[in-house]
């Protein structure tokens, strides 16, 4: 039996964390190793893992690295043949590590896996009784704007089938080892300068490119606390959604085709002209979002050329994934 890695990161949540490793600790998956990524908690965080979860490994950051590179920091101290980046307000239900494990082996190029993730309303909450979507893989349009796909739906058993998608969310992805090393850029697995947002679909992106799939099975079965959707996104601080505008460029910049780019250039523009017209006007502190994604340019492109010299799939391939 593989072992799985599972790194679950926290931040001042002691309470979804407490909820989050009893479920792991309830799998029907025998071979797991946890360990707690903490980003500087003062909420007890520490203090109630050794108490009650003495046997997890810790990994204490001291500040707030953000999603990528304490991901990254994790999956360098991660071992075994999956790994898989939890968030703390993530409840697995049993057979989830089990159901996504089986899904990963179906074909050699699997990469990826993601499960069918449910809305829970606090990490205090009972299991609901309706069934809402909260995510069921990452969806690209042609604008070249991702979305958890299905977010939002009641889920009615239309999505019961194990299908190709394009990427997993990035809340509680299964990742192949064996992918991860094929695709880090130098040391990095996640790109450490996007921080956080949009990291997860950089990855996926790359993944594809250089030839691994990523499977969604709704047998593994999980519920979120949603703490972010489009719907939600004015409570988002003001830096967070300059971080998001200027990581969908930084991702484009890395991943896309010139190919692909003309191909939905008139999709791609009449979103730029709608965001243009906007945020000047109502959010122009998103300005500052787009200096910084100008001022590391350099950086990208480097990036980029490492990853169209090992890309593995021809443009029309990764064209069929934009909606």
């Amino acid at each position: 039996m593989e072992l799985v890695s599972v790194n679950v990161l926290n931040t001042n949540e002691k309470n979804p964390l407490k909820r989050c490793l009893q479920h792991l600790k309830n799998q029907t998956y025998e071979n797991i190793f946890i360990t707690v990524i903490d980003n500087g908690s003062t909420d007890g965080s520490i203090e109630m893992l050794g108490r009650e979860f003495p046997e997890i490994k810790i990994i204490e950051n001291g500040k707030n690295l953000g999603y990528c590179k304490s991901h990254n920091i994790g999956i360098e101290n991660s071992k075994g043949e999956y790994v898989m980046p939890l968030n703390s307000d993530i409840f697995l239900m049993e057979e989830y590590i089990e159901r996504a494990v089986a899904a990963s082996k179906k074909f050699k190029d699997i990469g990826m896996v993601q499960g069918k993730l449910l809305q829970i309303a606090s990490w205090d909450s009972d299991i609901p009784s309706e069934k809402i979507i909260d995510s069921v893989g990452v969806q690209m349009f042609k604008a070249r704007r991702n979305f958890e796909r299905e977010q939002g739906v009641r889920d009615t058993g239309q999505l019961d089938k194990d299908e190709f998608v394009f990427g997993a969310s990035g809340a509680a992805p299964l990742y192949k080892r064996e992918m991860l090393e094929d695709i880090k850029l130098g040391d990095e697995y996640f790109d450490n300068q996007f921080f956080i947002y949009r990291d997860e679909v950089d990855l996926s992106w790359r993944a594809q490119l250089m030839g691994w799939r990523c499977v969604y099975t709704p047998k593994a079965m999980a519920y979120h606390v949603r703490t972010y959707s489009p719907t939600k996104r004015k409570q988002v601080p003001r830096k967070f959604r300059q971080i998001q505008m200027r990581n969908r460029y930084w991702m484009i910049l890395k991943n896309d085709t010139l190919t692909n780019y003309i191909r939905n250039i008139h999709h791609i523009f009449w979103f730029e002209i709608r965001q243009w017209c906007y945020a000047p006007f109502f959010e122009p502190h998103l300005l500052l979002g787009l200096f910084e994604a100008v001022r590391f340019f350099p950086d990208m492109l480097r990036k980029r050329r490492m990853i169209m010299k090992n890309k593995k799939v021809d443009d029309n391939y990764i064209n069929n994934w934009f909606k």
